[in-house]
Parts: C-alpha cells; structure tokens; sequence
C-alpha cells in the first residue's frame, strides 16, 4: 500500500496541523505500507474550495485524518511548509530518512490558457 499525505499532511499531522514525525515513523512501522507519497500541491476538495464539509467527518475520518470530528477541516492549496524548490526537497528528504521506504511524489501540473 502507498501512504499519501496532501497539502494538510492528513493522517500524518500535529494538532496544528504540521507533519508530525513521530505517527509518520509509527506509519512507516506497519508492514503493509510499503512506499510514501507527498502531493504538495493540492488541497483535497470534496466540498467547497478547500473545506471538507464537517458533516461528512465522522469518528473514523478524524481519526485516521487527526482532525476534529465533525468540523471543517480546512485544506490549503499548498502545503505551507513548502514554499519553492529548497523547501521541497527539504521535505522530501525529510520524509524519506523517516519513513525508510520507496518515495514518490505526485506533481499535478496544470496549463493556463
């Protein structure tokens, strides 16, 4: 299985809402998960914009996503930690020396015009 964390770093967060190392390294420790993926760049959009409507975060989803269960969680566009390309590659190494498995990262690229 391919863990992802998006922009909101869900499933893998503090209380505020930044990567928290120690549930990622626990999230590494389970034997069916055999490669991460980060999404820098997209915030998930199930509702309106970037706010998963609080009526659909039910017990299971804030737990798995370590948000509040039934608010808003709010997914920015962008990951904020993440802020050019030295932050990125930051961020991937960083989650690489955690996890110590396969890596990848999903680049949605999108044309103007």
């Amino acid at each position: 299985m391919t863990f992802q964390t998006g922009v909101a770093n869900y499933g893998v967060r503090d209380a505020s809402g930044n990567l928290d190392e120690a549930t990622l390294a626990a999230v590494a420790a389970n034997e069916q998960v055999r490669m991460f993926e980060i999404n820098p760049s997209r915030g998930a959009k199930p509702g309106k914009s970037g706010i998963s409507p609080g009526a659909k975060v039910t017990g299971e989803i804030a737990r798995i996503s370590a948000v509040a269960e039934g608010e808003d969680p709010i997914s920015p566009n962008r990951n904020p930690a993440i802020d050019g390309a030295e932050d990125l590659l930051v961020a991937i190494a960083r989650v690489r020396r955690l996890a110590g498995k396969p890596f990848d990262i999903e680049a949605p690229i999108d044309a103007c015009g």
